[in-house]
């Protein structure tokens, strides 16, 4: 039996409540603007990756260029209820209709959930 079976099972206190994820790749010049979206969808906190590398339609990127932190790509990760989601998934339309990135939007769920309310 795994320790996390293990854990469930002697603690069963233990809620899972739903939620969505959404993982936004975008250029480094937009992290201001996602940023915003963000605080002003009232999402508790989010994680953020620079230097982000990857291959794509346009070929592989490199993480890292020197003296241009707007050419890299970045990576914000967040978790909110599902309509807090689809606002941003919405918002985000128009950028990716005009710029180069992606979106994936995933159902997860969580123990703490005064984390993301």
């Amino acid at each position: 039996m795994s320790v996390i079976n293990e854990s469930l099972e002697q603690n069963s206190e233990v809620t899972l409540h739903r939620m969505k994820k959404i993982e936004l790749i975008v250029s480094g010049e937009n992290e201001g603007l996602i940023s915003n979206m963000f605080n002003d969808a009232n999402i508790s906190g989010f994680t953020l990756l620079r230097n982000v590398s990857g291959k794509g339609h346009h070929g592989f990127h490199e993480g890292k260029l020197l003296f241009n932190d707007k050419a890299v790509l970045v990576m914000f990760i967040a978790v909110a209820p599902e309509d807090v989601i689809e606002q941003i998934a919405i918002g985000m339309k128009s950028l990716l209709k005009n710029n180069s990135g992606v979106m994936f939007v995933s159902d997860v769920s969580v123990a703490r959930v005064d984390y993301f309310s």
